[in-house]
C-alpha cells in the first residue's frame, strides 16, 4: 500500500444518481490506510454499493453508504450492546464518535475508499473484506463479548488508539 492513502467520510445532501448529478458531497474526516472501526459500526452489508471509477478503465470500486438515520439507529443499537464491554477510554471515544454523527446535517453519510481500493495489489478484495467485516459486525447484537474478542485478536479494535478507531481530523 502505498503512503498517503486516505479513506475519506463524506456527507451528502443526496444519494449519488446518474441522473441528479451533485450530491454536495463533503469530506467529513480522514483515515489514512484502512478504514477505522468505529466507521463501520454503523453500516450494514447492504450498504455497500459499486461506485464507478471514471477513468479510462471505467471499473468499479466499493462505496460504504447509506442515510444518516438509519445509520445514527444502527450504531445506537451496536452501541448499546457493546457499551458493558468496554474499557472507560474505548467507550468515551465511541460515545464522542456516535455524537459526531450525529451533529451532521447532511442525511446520507458515505465511505469513499478510491485510494485505498486504487493501491491494492489485488483491487477486487476490498469489497469482499469489506463484507466480512460489516458481517462480523452484525454478530454484536447476538455476542457483544465474542464479537469484540474476534475483533481485538484480528486487531481490528485497537483498544486505546483513537486513531485506528475513528480516524482524524473530526
Amino acid at each position: 500500500m502505498m503512503l498517503g492513502t486516505r479513506v475519506i467520510l463524506l456527507g451528502m445532501n443526496a444519494l449519488p444518481d446518474a441522473d441528479q448529478g451533485d450530491t454536495g458531497a463533503e469530506m467529513l474526516c480522514a483515515a489514512n490506510h484502512e478504514i477505522p472501526l468505529f466507521w463501520l459500526l454503523p453500516f450494514v452489508e447492504s450498504d455497500l454499493q459499486q461506485f464507478t471509477d471514471e477513468s479510462a478503465e471505467a471499473e468499479n470500486y466499493p462505496l460504504l453508504i447509506a442515510g444518516r438515520t438509519a445509520l445514527l439507529s444502527c450504531l445506537q443499537n451496536r452501541i448499546d450492546s457493546l457499551l458493558p464491554e468496554l474499557n472507560p477510554d474505548d467507550a468515551g471515544l465511541l460515545k464522542r464518535w456516535q455524537a459526531f454523527l450525529s451533529e451532521q446535517d447532511y442525511p446520507v453519510l458515505a465511505i469513499d475508499t478510491y485510494e485505498l481500493w486504487r493501491n491494492r495489489a489485488d483491487p477486487g478484495t476490498l469489497e469482499q473484506e469489506l463484507a466480512q467485516r460489516l458481517q462480523q459486525l452484525q454478530r454484536i447484537a447476538t455476542n457483544p463479548a465474542a464479537c469484540l474478542q474476534a475483533l481485538q485478536a484480528d486487531g481490528v479494535w485497537s483498544s486505546g488508539n483513537p486513531i485506528a478507531l475513528a480516524g482524524f481530523g473530526w
